[in-house]
């Protein structure tokens, strides 16, 4: 009887903590809603609340991703995207700063960021898409 208490205990809470999202997880998603939506202002604030609520690494890459992306958009993008909008040539070296930012919290993308870190010979070589002889068409008449 306490065994199977105890086992139906733990498959329990393996499916609670399967299911719950962090805070920075929620705010993660809100901020990606809000940048959908153009609110670049919410965006920047959702997101820099969801940094402070302790995310995990790969959540904190993507805190910082994002982030480098919209600080991308304002800084280089916005101008020719909006009419009437300014690009914001402060921001530049944020999103730099946060782009470097993202793939310094996440070790996988750290282990692959420098090309002498990829694999060369591995490879199989590139091969030709184009035809080597044009079909022929039979014409008729």
């Amino acid at each position: 009887m306490k065994r199977r208490f105890v086992t139906a205990v733990a498959v329990g809470l393996t499916v609670a903590t399967a299911f719950a999202q962090s805070a920075a997880r929620e705010q993660l998603a809100r901020a990606i809603a809000l940048w959908d939506q153009r609110q670049a202002k919410s965006a920047i604030a959702a997101l820099e609340a969801a940094a402070r609520n302790r995310p995990t690494p790969a959540e904190a890459a993507e805190i910082h991703e994002v982030l480098g992306r919209i600080y991308t958009f304002k800084a280089w993008q916005q101008e020719s995207v909006f009419p009437g909008w300014h690009d914001e040539p402060g921001l530049r070296a944020k999103a730099l700063a946060e782009l470097k930012a993202a793939v310094a919290a996440d070790p996988v993308a750290r282990r692959h960021a420098t090309p002498s870190d990829w694999p060369t010979s591995s490879r199989p070589p590139m091969r030709s898409t184009r035809r080597r002889h044009a079909p022929r068409c039979a014409r008729s008449t």
